[in-house]
């Protein structure tokens, strides 16, 4: 069945929930990324800072070349959940101390697809100077899925509620059917029964004033017309027959009176051609001079 074919209080409900969910799930698209930027700034800003902080106190221990007293400063860091590492260099590029702080980013549900689709990884730097000399530079690197996780969580449930409001909106649908969909079936099915019935004296009833009212008066006021004239059709065709059995009763007296006319003229022509026939040759010869010479009052009498 295609959508044409599909009831039209089936399509409302569906156009209700499916624009529905286009509007949450925009609103959400929107929040996501404008909420996913926001938080990556925030996080870069932050890491900076937190570089900067733990690479000045670090520059005693790169100044005096003690490893351990860096790894001290360093250790600091191990109360920021989301640092994975951190890697303080030399002046000349050389790695001068590193710390792995293990157990971030064990146990997170998004793993691979965060590395694949969202930045998994924040690395900020921060170069140590003294006295316009350069002593060296702290790297920083920081696991973000604990921040997509959180958004992504937020944005499931945003899912959810487009879920519920798409279901609210199926539920709406069906009650606003009454109000839309349930004049226009009824009028359909007026349309059926005088199309079958020939029955013009049917109406469609009203229920509201808006536009689909405007239609049921419309469509009342074309079956009055159609009435009006179906009467007046079926009065002329009543007309047309009785004078056509009035034409047919006039052509049987006709053929009636021209067989009676034949008839009469037949009989006529039977009963008088001998008699008259005979009479006729009689006055021939009288007036041809068998019997003699004839006075002319005789022959014009004759």
């Amino acid at each position: 069945m295609s959508w044409r074919d599909v009831p039209i209080a089936r399509k409302l409900g569906a156009v209700l929930v499916l624009n529905t969910l286009l509007a949450v799930l925009l609103i959400a698209g929107v929040f996501t990324v404008g909420t996913a930027i926001s938080r990556y700034q925030d996080s870069k800003s932050q890491l900076l800072a937190l570089a900067q902080v733990v690479g000045e106190n670090s520059r005693a221990a790169l100044a005096f070349r003690d490893p351990k007293g860096a790894r001290q400063v360093l250790q600091a860091l191990h109360m920021q959940n989301d640092v994975e590492q951190v890697r303080l260099y030399s002046a000349d590029g050389s790695l001068f101390t590193e710390m792995r702080f293990k157990g971030h980013a064990e146990g997170l549900v998004l793993g691979g697809f965060v590395e694949f689709v969202l930045p998994a990884y924040l690395v900020a730097t921060h170069e140590i100077v003294e006295e316009g000399r350069v002593l060296g530079r702290i790297e920083v690197t920081a696991y973000l899925e604990p921040i997509w996780t959180a958004l992504l969580r937020s944005q499931a449930l945003m899912v959810l509620i487009g879920g519920a409001l798409a279901a609210l909106a199926g539920a709406y649908g069906m009650r606003m059917r009454r109000m839309v969909s349930d004049p226009i079936l009824a009028l359909k099915e007026v349309t059926h029964q005088v199309s079958s019935g020939q029955d013009y004296a049917i109406r469609a009833v009203k229920s509201s004033n808006d536009e689909i009212g405007d239609l049921v008066d419309d469509f009342n006021q074309m079956l009055a017309e159609i009435q009006t004239r179906d009467t007046a059709l079926r009065r002329e065709r009543r007309s047309l027959e009785h004078r056509t059995m009035d034409m047919r009763a006039a052509r049987d007296e006709a053929e009636r009176a021209n067989r009676v006319k034949s008839e009469f003229l037949s009989t006529v022509s039977h009963e008088l051609r001998t008699p008259l026939t005979s009479i006729a040759g009689s006055i021939g010869l009288l007036t041809g001079g068998a019997l003699g010479a004839l006075a002319p009052a005789v022959l014009q009498l004759l």
